[in-house]
């Protein structure tokens, strides 16, 4: 287990692709990984975003609940977007901070690993809720203009299912809670639907499946509802946007775990950096047609 630790902590994600960006509008099931690199393989647990880093302070820890911060995108700017909940809304920062450069607004993420806005995932463990009771002051005092979250969870598979006996994919009553209490603010908040977990490591099966790497795809009936069920809140609650991203993550009635030379998941439920950096402009487009919030902001510092 030492040694497994120190290799995969001893190299960083550094692999040179043949392309530079993805601009399609879904992905697609690919078979032949035999271009994989093993250090590229065993440094994947690595390939986060900065707000992810383990040793830059960024996000709260488990074990703590003082809110932490740090900024991204145009830093100088005066439009603030947070990006507010667990690690799996965090891993979405190298998107958002390209966006912030690109629209000139500062990219604010507060992030407590293992939690979630409004919502406790540790049993036993009550800094993720004292994390959640400071969190709407905190964001009161910071006055964003948008707030981005998470605004479902996928369902661990099988005995590790987060909610034991719930639906693949729900909507926590938390969430709802802490959005009410947002937008009651004035500030908008803006729901991305969770990602799909894994049984097991899927990088590593590609690994082991490189001339079959459609192995690895999880059925997307097991890991999401066939409708985003935050879609329901909208209009329900003032201020507050529904976004899907799932035609990027999945296709074709499967989450895989490769596409074009790229490894899509760090671990058994986080995206990695290199593959949200490859398809951002998709991601832009996806995010442009399902709303033009970021329209409104400009690289000299006004917001609509």
């Amino acid at each position: 287990m030492g040694a497994k630790y120190y290799i995969e902590n001893l190299h960083d994600v550094k692999v040179d692709f043949k392309r530079s960006a993805f601009e399609g509008d879904e992905i697609s099931i690919q078979n032949d990984a035999s271009n994989l690199n093993y250090w590229y393989v065993t440094a994947i647990s690595n390939d986060l975003g900065e707000t992810m880093d383990r040793d830059n302070g960024c996000a709260t820890v488990i074990t703590e609940s003082k809110i932490s911060s740090c900024d991204f995108g145009d830093t100088s700017s005066g439009n603030v977007v947070a990006l507010v909940g667990g690690s799996h809304i965090g891993q979405w920062e190298p998107f958002f901070s390209s966006l912030g450069n690109e629209y000139g607004f500062k990219v604010v993420s507060i992030i407590k690993n293992s939690c979630s806005l409004g919502y406790e995932i540790v049993e036993g463990n009550d800094t993720c809720k004292l994390w959640n009771e400071n969190i709407v002051d905190y964001l009161s005092d910071l006055s964003p203009d948008l707030v981005i979250t998470n605004s479902t969870r996928s369902n661990r598979p099988r005995e590790n299912r987060l909610v034991v006996g719930n639906s693949v994919e729900f909507v926590p009553s938390g969430h709802v809670e802490k959005w009410k209490e947002i937008s009651a603010l004035g500030i908008p908040v803006m729901g991305i639907r969770d990602n799909p977990w894994f049984e097991s490591d899927p990088s590593y099966c590609v690994w082991k499946n490189r001339h079959e790497a459609s192995l690895c795809a999880r059925p997307i009936e097991e890991v999401l509802l066939s409708v985003n069920p935050a879609d329901a809140y909208v209009g329900e609650i003032p201020l507050f946007i529904s976004i899907d991203f799932t035609e990027l993550i999945c296709v074709e009635g499967l989450c895989p775990a490769y596409f074009d030379e790229r490894l899509m998941w760090s671990d058994t439920h986080h995206l990695t950096r290199n593959y949200l950096e490859y398809i951002t402009p998709s991601l832009k487009a996806s995010l442009e047609h399902q709303t033009s919030i970021f329209q409104v902001f400009n690289n000299y510092g006004e917001s609509n």
